[in-house]
């Protein structure tokens, strides 16, 4: 403290209300090295605060660093010692962690000038202004301008220009210099004759009366009048319109450039060091999230668990339009036991002494608790009810670009195979009169639980209410979860029923009796009936838990991605698992009225978008509307493109994102 008040204050006026760390303390910041895909966090030396871009000045072990994120470290200061050592760096020496945009480039103010229009209103007289002089002075350069003009004027004439092109630069010079000197010619409007001196160059030239003096040529044709009216006499209502259009057009755009300028001014940021001050547009919201956009997604596949055994205390009467409040803290922790066996009962998680094996996983994992409509009761007494549900699940977050995450997943046309292919089988069955054991079956089988029945690459360890237990399959979250599943499925099927998968669309299958195609959890089947409950059925049953349903001619259904299909007399009928009103519907109850228009999207969806994030319940609002296009996007494929544009938008909404989905 220096008379009451720190540096801080007396070098900028105001109190310090941000982070800080001890001066040279050891720490965690998050650097962005060329490309942000191989972002990370480094050890580095906490030096100080760069007050304007609100950012931690660091020491690397080799020059300053610039990051917006830093995380303490619970660790002696000793051993960081060469760090210490090392420091040796001047203040210009630096390097930015913020990403590849920031370009070490001091903003040079560009001074604006002032106008030169004359002030409105009277001008006091001083005698220190010489008017007369200043006026002599106008007066001489505008006769010099003149002049100036009169002279280009004279060198670009027609007639001179003709002349050279005529006899040459030497001939028509002397033929200037004679009427230079000689008298004056009267004007007159009848051609003139001159005597030029004869030359070689001048007997080639031809009788050309118009080539020395202009001559009007004789008028010998007849002028017609213009169906064309007079401007004065012109109607000008079209006219008008194209021009009021013009304006309103142009002054759109001004209000455009100007909202850009805004925006991009917004988002300039200043980075001071030393004395020096540097501009970058980078986006420096990149921090350790640990919640991250995961929860629409723990959820998933909670509709097929059936659980048995549930205590009174994690049900609740409240009326199921709303769901009921927090409950206490006992009750979640209730809910976390109930979820534990559940996964102790399925083989995901063993007690750490029942676990002989090595242990070499690591992975972060949390509980995630919500109130969950649940049927409770058997036949008339079935009811719904709210319960206090809790799902162990993973957190992987997406720091990272990975390649080896992707799994196949099937389209709008891979969707319309088999039905196509199940009525041609049904159409050949008939016309060759087969018996019972051709029958042909289309089925849509559900896998419950597929991510938890895929064994842990490397076992983790984890403490569940003070008690250690070994995590053996994967869980939800996990990043490799659907690939993992996908690849176990597929080595399943083709050991133990002899699929042949296609290499062109990893999703479809076949056999000589059957044909499948597999969506993550769901399958369809197409083939024989025979091959349907004597092989398929029993191998699946034997292996996971599943649940399914087939067509038993007309009048049945079943459910594929939300697809209903219904067998008739001479066809299927193909439903959609959403409507275009439901998905409208949903919007407009959350954003308001959507837009109107021809085409689902302009050019613009293409563009990189740098508008702000939504927030948190907006965000979840327009991945559920997304959810909704994307059972539509196969039904309409003119829509296609533009869902795939906006469901990129996913993980982080923006305002931009929102305004393309109210016109979509």
């Amino acid at each position: 403290m220096i008379r009451g008040a720190t540096p801080h204050e007396l070098a900028f006026g105001r109190t310090y209300s941000g982070e800080l760390c001890e001066f040279g303390e050891p720490v965690f910041a998050y650097v962005v090295p060329a490309t942000k895909a191989s972002a990370k966090w480094r050890r580095m030396i906490f030096l100080g605060k760069a007050d304007t871009q609100n950012s931690y000045v660091l020491f690397d072990g080799q020059a300053l660093v610039l990051s917006r994120n830093v995380r303490r470290i619970s660790t002696a200061w000793r051993s960081h010692m060469a760090y210490y050592l090392h420091c040796k760096c001047f203040s210009w020496q630096y390097k930015a962690g913020f990403g590849a945009r920031i370009l070490p480039t001091m903003k040079k103010p560009i001074p604006k000038a002032v106008e030169f229009d004359l002030p409105l209103g009277p001008i006091e007289d001083t005698k220190f202004y010489d008017k007369d002089a200043d006026d002599v002075i106008k007066h001489a350069e505008e006769e010099k301008k003149t002049e100036q003009e009169q002279l280009m004027m004279f060198e670009n004439d027609p007639l001179r220009v003709a002349l050279r092109e005529r006899l040459g630069e030497g001939a028509a010079a002397e033929v200037q210099e004679e009427f230079d000197d000689g008298p004056a010619m009267p004007m007159s409007s009848v051609p003139l004759q001159v005597d030029a001196p004869v030359s070689t160059a001048m007997q080639q030239q031809v009788d050309d009366p118009g080539l020395m003096v202009p001559v009007t040529p004789p008028r010998t044709y007849e002028v017609i009048d213009s169906p064309r009216m007079s401007p004065v006499t012109r109607p000008s209502d079209e006219a008008s319109e194209e021009s009021s259009k013009k304006q309103r057009t142009e002054e759109s755009k001004k209000q455009r450039i100007h909202q850009l300028k805004l925006e991009y001014e917004q988002r300039l940021s200043a980075v001071r060091v030393a004395y020096k001050e540097y501009f970058t547009m980078d986006d420096y919201s990149t921090d350790l999230d640990v919640e991250g956009d995961m929860e629409d997604d723990v959820w998933s596949g909670e509709e097929s668990i059936c659980l048995t055994g549930i205590p009174m205390e994690l049900r609740s009467d409240a009326p199921t339009d709303h769901p009921p409040e927090e409950p206490a803290q006992w009750v979640d922790d209730l809910a976390d036991k109930v979820e534990i066996q559940r996964l102790c009962n399925i083989q995901v998680l063993v007690a750490a002494k029942d676990f002989s094996g090595e242990v070499t996983g690591s992975l972060t994992t949390k509980f995630a608790r919500d109130w969950r409509l649940k049927n409770f009761g058997a036949g008339s007494n079935s009811c719904k009810k709210w319960m206090r549900r809790s799902r162990f699940v993973a957190r992987e977050f997406a720091n990272t670009r990975r390649l080896d995450t992707f799994s196949p997943a099937t389209g709008a046309h891979t969707s319309n195979i088999l039905p196509l292919k199940y009525l041609w089988m049904k159409n050949m069955a008939a016309e060759l009169k087969a018996d019972g054991d051709y029958s042909v079956v289309m089925g849509a089988l559900d896998v419950r639980d597929a991510f938890l029945q895929v064994e842990q690459d490397e076992k983790v360890l984890v403490h569940l209410q003070n008690e250690p237990f070994i995590i053996m399959r994967n869980l939800p979250g996990q990043r490799l979860g659907a690939k993992q599943w996908y690849l176990h499925l597929r080595d399943f099927l083709e050991k133990t029923l002899g699929f042949e998968f296609c290499p062109e669309q990893p999703c479809l299958a076949r056999t000589r009796d059957a044909v499948i195609v597999i969506h993550v959890d769901d399958i369809l089947y197409v083939g024989t009936k025979q091959f349907w409950d004597g092989s398929f059925l029993k191998e699946m049953k034997s292996k996971f838990t599943v649940s399914h349903e087939q067509l038993e001619g007309p009048g049945s259904s079943i459910k594929f991605l939300r697809r209903k299909m219904v067998e008739t007399t001479d066809g299927l009928v193909l439903m959609p698992g959403t409507t275009v009103e439901r998905v409208v519907n949903a919007f407009e109850s959350a954003f308001g009225s959507a837009r109107l228009q021809k085409v689902p999207s302009d050019s613009g969806i293409q563009l990189t978008d740098t508008s702000p994030r939504l927030n948190d319940r907006d965000s979840s609002m327009f991945r559920s509307i997304i959810g909704l296009c994307l059972y539509i996007g196969r039904e309409r494929p003119d829509l296609m493109y533009t869902i795939k544009e906006l469901a990129s938008h996913m993980s982080c909404p923006t305002v931009a994102a929102l305004g393309r989905l109210r016109k979509a």
